[in-house]
């Protein structure tokens, strides 16, 4: 029975092993397409689903028995396993593309059974409608249940959508088969971009470790193809005037995503299509679109020069004008057909108050350009989703959309109304842009900001209130990624934010008062609050920190570390003492925190104290200096972060006054990646 077991899964892996040659020897001919199908057609999708099939896994071999799948799914081990997954794509003639794509999962144990049934599947909801064209569990038993279609998890959101499964009662030993298809929204609408192929990337790994992942992509006009960590594929014609290109691997590892990196192309294999070899050829495609989308009118270029009269300065001109959108402009997303892709026109945009982030970076542009200031709109992809290939250009590499002024070498982001112009938010530092302007061929990084762009001080002064208590009153500072947090909601969410940071090192502490200056700039808030005497001693020690929990909790790392911003923490603590420590005795406790520095390559410590007139004021300086950190720095970059924190532990047999802190609160927190 196990050389019957073995010879079966052998034959299986042969199968697939064997799957591009058995393909490209098919000889009766392929049905012919025609335009793309209406999601409600189901003669002309099952005319697509028939030209997908000799690629379905059901048509790659005989149904495998249950014992087959086990041995098989175990030599990859989790509680879920993906046996197959496909990807079979047809772009048209006009450059539209539908998908038929297959999903089969074998859920090993009880556990599986039981994340499963909580899963989605993703779709990009600005090009695609989705429809389930089969769905069936077969339990071990020999019985089977129908999967159902239960609609997208949120209706109204933006671009990926995640839509959910109706699945029957699921049990360890179940197998799961999906196929759904994908096909153009409103196809008429997409004349706007033209006959090109927007085209896309499609990764190889997934949530689940795979058994086999197979991308099929049949094109009736003229791609470019990059493979990334595949073999390439050789193109075949077929009748009908389509050209084939096939990729197919596994066993793949799962992926997950980490929020330190790396991200999934960074870690997958994938491929990269497009109607372009190079950026340089989509840049001129797209800057031709925009420049019809961003014409001015000469009324309405005289209303704009009414609300802004030109500056002295392009960057005072900049400023202003950013001042005036980030007041009147909010951020609303449209992710549906064309305008995933195309901005809408500025007259538009500026009539409705507001768009999406290349509705925005495209009305200040040609607000700019009407002031005679050249500016551009710029494509990025933010840098939490990798990199990408230098050949087969595609919009689709993109999540996002900023302004950039050449002249300034300046980037505004019009989504971010609580950043000032020179503030960047942490997701956009760093990241790869193409600017859209003549000439421009080639991805930049956008520069991460220095570390004290992006910086919180804390000024905090102690005196006794009273017998029973201490009087703290203080002053936070912050600027650049942080102020943006502190700006968005400064008199609520913050405040709170406050209590709990004062709290953390006073666990009993009231508090008073709060004021804020959200700013433009810098971002001040004030407070007072009360603390219990039992609370404080009054000798005030370094303070204990956990910047190696924080920064570098793991041990080891096998893949690059990606931290999104550079950042300066500035605590100093003011109280009274009975005398000032002479020089002698200053100099000498060194060690004990009167005076040390830390420098490495990933940041800095630094501490002071001075004393005058009976008062003793106590100075940390932390810098965070890196952002990519390899997996042979990391051990050097965790023994940095925890000599910081044992540098900032309390002499022996101090009071540890503050060892409830963390410094979470002061580290400038990352915005996440939007699709805009």
């Amino acid at each position: 029975m196990r050389v019957a077991l073995l010879l079966r899964l052998a034959a299986l892996r042969i199968a697939f092993a064997a799957f591009a040659l058995f393909c490209s020897v098919l000889a009766a001919p392929l049905p012919r397409a025609a335009a793309p199908c209406d999601i409600n057609d189901n003669a002309c999708l099952t005319a697509l689903v028939t030209r997908a099939n000799p690629y379905l896994w059901h048509s790659l071999a005989p149904r495998a028995a249950s014992a087959v799948i086990a041995a098989q799914a175990k030599d990859i081990g989790g509680d879920v396993v993906e046996l197959y997954r496909l990807r079979y794509e047809e772009v048209e003639a006009n450059g539209l593309s539908s998908q038929v794509v297959q999903r089969v999962f074998y859920l090993p144990t009880a556990a599986g059974a039981h994340s499963f049934d909580n899963d989605d599947f993703w779709y990009d909801s600005s090009r695609w409608t989705f429809r389930l064209w089969q769905g069936v569990v077969r339990h071990a038993d020999g019985t089977s249940g129908d999967i159902g279609d239960a609609g997208d998890a949120d209706p109204h959101g933006l671009g990926n959508r995640a839509r959910g499964l109706a699945m029957p009662p699921l049990r360890g030993g179940d197998v799961i088969d999906i196929v759904y298809v994908l096909t153009p929204v409103a196809p008429q609408a997409w004349a706007t971009l033209g006959t090109g192929y927007l085209g896309d990337l499609f990764a190889f790994e997934d949530s689940y470790p795979a058994e086999r992942v197979t991308y099929v992509l049949r094109s009736r006009q003229p791609i470019a193809v990059a493979a990334v960590g595949l073999p390439a594929a050789a193109a075949a014609s077929e009748p009908g005037g389509w050209t084939r290109y096939l990729w197919s691997a596994g066993p793949e590892p799962a992926y997950w995503p980490d929020a330190d990196g790396p991200s999934i192309t960074d870690s997958s294999p994938y491929v990269q299509t497009g109607s372009f070899s190079g950026w340089g050829g989509l840049v001129d495609w797209y800057s031709a679109r925009l420049a019809a989308r961003g014409a001015l009118s000469p009324d309405f270029r005289a209303r704009l020069r009414a609300i802004v009269p030109p500056q002295a300065t392009p960057l005072a001109t900049v400023r202003a004008i950013w001042n005036y959108l980030a007041a009147h402009l909010d951020y609303e997303g449209a992710e549906t057909g064309v305008h995933g892709f195309l901005p809408a026109p500025p007259e538009e945009v500026f009539r409705a108050r507001q768009g999406d982030c290349k509705d925005g970076a495209l009305l200040m542009a040609a607000w700019l350009r009407a002031d005679g200031i050249p500016a551009d709109l710029a494509l990025v992809r933010t840098w939490k989703m990798g990199g990408v290939a230098d050949a087969a250009a595609t919009i689709a590499a993109f999540d996002h959309a900023i302004l950039y002024v050449p002249e300034l070498e300046l980037w505004v982001d019009t989504t971010a109304p609580n950043l000032t112009v020179g503030e960047l938010p942490a997701s956009d530092q760093g990241a790869l842009a193409l600017v859209v302007a003549p000439g421009q061929d080639r991805l930049r990084h956008i520069p991460v900001l220095a570390a004290d762009a992006n910086t919180v001080t804390r000024d905090i002064h102690l005196t006794p209130h009273g017998g029973e208590q201490w009087e703290m009153t203080g002053t936070i500072v912050a600027t650049g990624a942080k102020a943006e947090d502190w700006r968005s909601e400064i008199y609520a969410e913050n405040t709170a934010a406050l209590a709990r940071w004062v709290r953390g090192y006073f666990p009993r502490s009231r508090l008073l008062a709060t004021s804020a200056e959200p700013g433009p700039g810098a971002v001040r808030l004030h407070f007072r609050a009360l603390i219990p005497r039992r609370d404080f001693s009054g000798d005030l020690t370094l303070f204990p920190a956990r910047y190696a929990n924080l920064l570098a909790s793991e041990r080891e790392r096998r893949e690059p570390k990606r931290l999104p911003v550079r950042w300066q923490v500035t605590d100093r603590w003011t109280l009274p003492v009975a005398a000032c420590p002479g020089r002698a005795a200053a100099a000498s406790a060194g060690a004990g925190g009167v005076a040390d520095s830390l420098t490495s390559p990933f940041g800095a410590l630094a501490v002071t104290r001075s004393c005058a007139a009976g008062m003793m004021t106590t100075t940390v300086r932390v810098t965070q200096a890196a952002t990519e950190i390899e997996p042979d720095q990391y051990p050097s970059f965790r023994a940095f972060w925890r000599a910081v924190d044992a540098r900032l532990a309390p002499a022996s047999g101090a009071t540890p006054v503050l060892a409830a802190a963390a410094p979470t609160a002061a580290v400038p927190a990352s915005a996440s990646p939007e699709s805009k």
